[in-house]
């Protein structure tokens, strides 16, 4: 029953998007202001400058092997590097959604880098990620649950079994 509700509270709430991954959002909620990324945690997770975390939205990329709960560890490593060649020592623009913060207090965004490409997006297109939904932050979740589809068809990245 909670799944169900959980399920029609994303088709009620969530817009629908169908921006490719290399095409910035607008809105409001895009910043203006460029953030330097000092370094990558892993998949989904990185540092600004001046030591704010930031988690991506919508996106789950495996643990790194320091983790024992993931038991495919190296899709981490490879996600974590990919991560870190796509976006390490760069700029790039944030996008909030509803919630700004996680219960770890770090800061919840769409990245988006100088050039346009929609980070989150991207992972999950090349099959760096998986999706994972936390309303209220869902302005991307169709998109993404797209991608993540065309990603398992086409046998990319983590589908590649």
């Amino acid at each position: 029953m909670r799944a169900f509700v959980l399920y029609l509270l994303l088709a009620l709430t969530a817009p629908a998007c169908s921006l490719p991954a290399s095409e910035p959002a607008s809105g409001d909620n895009l910043s203006a202001e460029l953030y330097y990324v000092e370094k990558v945690i892993d998949g989904d997770t990185f540092i600004i400058e001046g030591g704010e975390k930031v988690r991506l939205i919508g996106i789950d990329a495996p643990e790194t092997p320091n983790s024992f709960k993931q038991r495919n560890f190296h899709y981490g490593i490879e996600a974590k590097d990919h991560l870190r060649e796509l976006i390490g020592s760069q700029k790039l623009k944030l996008e909030f959604d509803i919630e700004k913060r996680d219960q770890y207090d770090r800061l919840l965004a769409y990245a988006w880098l100088e050039n346009g490409l929609f980070i989150n997006a991207y992972l999950i297109e090349e099959g760096y990620a998986r999706v994972v939904t936390f309303p209220p932050n869902v302005k991307y979740h169709d998109q993404l649950n797209q991608l993540e589809s065309e990603a398992k068809e086409n046998k990319r990245g983590l589908w590649n079994k």
